[in-house]
């Protein structure tokens, strides 16, 4: 099954459809310090037991600090059957975007 990705500037063009779900797996410490309104917190470690309670009929976003983790769950919800997107660059690139131009809250 191919990976898909979005580039981090098509990132709130994606949340304002809402039709995906946006899940942030860094730690939840992370995630506290800085996280993109409405996204969920879904940490990397705990993945084994939040993926079981994912909607496989849902669309989903995965999010992590660079992209490394993302692109790794992202194989692995699609090898489930489910459709996952990882967001190219990570948070890190999305606040690199954000300062570049203007992006919705």
């Amino acid at each position: 099954m191919k990976l898909r990705m979005i580039r981090a500037d098509q990132l709130d063009r994606y949340r304002k459809t809402g039709t995906h779900t946006l899940l942030d797996i860094r730690s939840p410490s992370e995630f506290e310090q800085y996280h993109i309104p409405g996204s969920r917190n879904a940490p990397y470690s705990e993945f084994d037991e939040w993926s079981k309670k994912l909607d496989p009929d849902r669309r989903y976003l995965i999010l992590c600090e660079r992209g490394a983790r993302s692109i790794e769950i992202c194989r692995f919800l699609r090898e489930r059957g489910m459709e996952a997107l990882s967001v190219a660059g990570g948070i890190q690139a999305y606040k690199n975007a954000r300062g570049k131009r203007k992006f919705d809250p």
